[in-house]
């Protein structure tokens, strides 16, 4: 089994965190913003969120649903300009996301 991806690569060579898996209110919030289509919710589903049918929108969006839940302030237009990037790493995160694998691990603060 991969690895799970927690942080993707910028273009100005930083990185930035993600979570996955993302919260129910996350969840809805991507699906109320037309970032997860209905089509994310129906094969988390019908597979039990294992092997989904994966449109354009959700893989392209994947990225940014969990780099918000990780907290990232950037809006969406900043993130798509600023990330790099790979549509391998990008279909892996759909699939951290709607596979679940427990409860998110949210960093302490200080």
């Amino acid at each position: 089994m991969s690895e799970k991806i927690t942080e993707l690569k910028l273009l100005n060579g930083e990185s930035v965190k993600i979570q996955t898996p993302i919260s129910l209110y996350d969840w809805k919030k991507a699906k109320k913003e037309g970032l997860l289509t209905q089509n994310a919710f129906a094969s988390a589903m019908k597979n039990g969120g294992g092997n989904p049918n994966i449109n354009d929108k959700d893989l392209e969006n994947a990225p940014f649903v969990a780099y918000r839940a990780a907290g990232g302030s950037m809006s969406k237009d900043e993130f798509e300009k600023a990330v790099v990037f790979d549509l391998q790493i990008a279909g892996r995160i759909y699939q951290q996301i709607v596979q679940g694998n427990g409860q998110p691990k949210k960093e302490k603060s200080n």
